[in-house]
């Protein structure tokens, strides 16, 4: 099948879902087909806008697939053609639901900041044709946004990407600052809510709250060009949060804050806006499904828990009997017979339940190759892994990440 039959499958898959414009620009950003109607009027929505020199920089710099827009909430999805030099695009779609005035503040922002090339004429038509059409745009969480891209960025490369390797650009508004912009702050703090929630009762049915939280809110709002920088104190505020609420849970604080605390060291190393996502929701699944193990667990006694969460903060490292028996303060034929009576299964077997558990989630979330998944979680290599994996589980470690998780290709 030829590029231009991918494409028109993919407009008319994507179409099912919601109404999205596609575009091809050549090299030097000139339309060289769309289904837009309107052409000129959202090609200047793009191309003359303050934040184009830093979309082509990160075009430039060789990535993937690029989120781009501003936080005013427009969003752009782009692909670069590297054989034939062009760009493939979808959008704009609107990240956030606005209200009139918000609108009526986009449309001022947006005036001021797109015309500072173009001719006068048409820059005075230009906010009423804003205010026509933004109200007309389908809002999309970012989430679901970025699931799309990954797919129009397989019609036009036939290869796979995840989520996770989309790089995004987003530019702060240079007219009003995130302050003086109005926002609902009641939806924020109910979104905010319904999450913590979530981890407190440790709910598996969690992903219709992180939609929701992506629809109302991008996190925290921090003031400056360094958008690193302010994505690594958003994520580590959710961090934070979410310690608290797995202790509210029933986690005890040393496990939470060792938990919290890997996350927070992982999102301060992060180099790319990219990986600051992918720590958080990797981050938020975990301590969801370890509320959820605590509340369901039939042990009782405070030692034998003490010892489950030492497995499970330990689980990358050797473990021992001994090691554990000495840490507990019990010989091994007791701390053998006393776990075995509460939780009823060997320590060996619940460590490897353990590693088990913890190669799924990062199936299910990173792209990670399965021989580094295998020893972080303290597998031997891959092989081991897949032993243990098809015993428990019933597939093999790919089988499940292509079912369940980023689907990479190894």
């Amino acid at each position: 099948m030829e590029l231009y039959q991918r494409l028109e499958l993919f407009q008319g898959m994507i179409s099912c879902k919601y109404s999205v414009f596609c575009w091809e620009y050549d090299a030097q950003w000139e339309v060289v087909g769309s289904s837009c109607p309107e052409q000129r009027f959202y090609d200047v929505l793009l191309t003359k806008n303050d934040y184009m020199p830093m979309i082509q920089e990160s075009l430039e710099r060789g990535c993937k697939a690029l989120l781009a827009g501003a936080d005013a909430g427009i969003l752009w999805g782009i692909v670069p053609e590297r054989q034939n030099g062009h760009f493939y695009v979808m959008g704009p779609v609107m990240s956030v639901e606005c209200s009139r005035r918000e609108l009526n503040d986009l449309v001022q922002e947006i005036y001021y900041t797109t015309f500072r090339t173009t001719d006068r004429e048409w820059a005075l038509v230009y906010p009423r044709m804003v205010s026509e059409h933004l109200h007309t745009l389908p809002t999309i969480p970012i989430i679901e946004f970025c699931k799309d891209l990954a797919m129009l960025y397989y019609c036009v490369t036939l290869q796979e990407i995840h989520t996770s390797d989309i790089t995004y650009q987003i530019m702060q508004g240079t007219i009003r600052s995130e302050e003086g912009r109005p926002k609902d702050r009641h939806r924020t703090w109910m979104a905010e809510q319904s999450l913590l929630g979530m981890v407190r009762n440790g709910d598996m049915n969690y992903k219709s709250a992180l939609d929701q939280a992506a629809v109302v809110s991008r996190g925290v709002p921090i003031q400056g060009g360094d958008h690193l920088r302010q994505a690594k104190i958003s994520g580590q505020t959710f961090v934070s949060l979410c310690t608290r609420a797995a202790i509210e849970g029933g986690l005890t604080p040393e496990l939470a804050y060792t938990v919290g605390d890997s996350y927070i060291r992982q999102i301060e190393d992060s180099r790319h806006l990219s990986e600051i996502p992918h720590i958080t929701h990797t981050m938020y699944e975990e301590f969801i499904r370890r509320v959820h193990n605590q509340k369901h667990s039939p042990v009782k006694s405070r030692k034998i828990r003490d010892i489950m969460d030492y497995i499970e903060n330990h689980a990358g490292e050797k473990l021992t009997v001994a090691e554990l028996a000495a840490h507990a303060g019990y010989s091994e034929s007791s701390l053998s017979h006393k776990f075995k009576q509460e939780t009823g299964m060997s320590i060996n077997a619940y460590i490897k339940t353990v590693r088990i558990e913890k190669a799924r989630l990062l199936l299910e979330t990173t792209k990670d190759s399965v021989q580094d998944i295998a020893v972080r979680v303290g597998f031997y290599g891959r092989s081991h892994l897949a032993r243990a994996f098809q015993e428990l589980v019933g597939m093999g470690p790919l089988e499940y990440r292509a079912k369940n998780g980023a689907g990479k290709n190894e």
